[in-house]
């Protein structure tokens, strides 16, 4: 949730920028600047595993949750994110195309999965005649 800038009937910026410009006040504040930890709250609805009626009734409740997104609400001109449905790569599309989303530099996956049991699927060794040049991701160097 943000506070909408302006006046009621006044154009306003969509709720990520709100958020983004948020951030990057927070940061430019804080005394670890770009390393300042943020925290981000979506309604997130991942519909992989979900039957069609299942879908049916997320779906509704994403409508009917919708207009409150839709322009500042009440005397306090608060702002709410709409809801993400869709699969884990619509989720995941949705989110990278949020700009507030990109400043945050922890996610769910990083922390909270592992701590829950998940674990990141492994990925493949490169074959033994693969070329080294590039970025090596285990140590960050080149």
């Amino acid at each position: 949730m943000v506070r909408a800038e302006g006046s009621p009937g006044e154009k306003v910026a969509d709720f990520a920028e709100i958020q983004r410009s948020h951030i990057e006040a927070f940061r430019a504040a804080h005394a670890d600047g770009e390393r300042a930890r943020v925290s981000q709250g979506l309604v997130v609805i991942p519909t992989d595993r979900a039957t069609p009626d299942q879908r049916a009734k997320y779906q509704t409740y994403v409508e009917n949750r919708t207009p409150r997104t839709a322009e500042p609400q009440g005397p306090g001109r608060m702002m709410f994110a709409p809801d993400l449905i869709g699969t884990s790569e619509q989720v995941a599309e949705a989110l990278y195309a949020d700009v507030a989303f990109r400043e945050v530099r922890e996610v769910v996956a990083e922390r909270l999965g592992p701590a829950l049991g998940w674990q990141p699927k492994a990925s493949p060794a490169p074959p033994d005649d693969a070329p080294t040049t590039g970025s090596n991701r285990t140590t960050g160097s080149s």
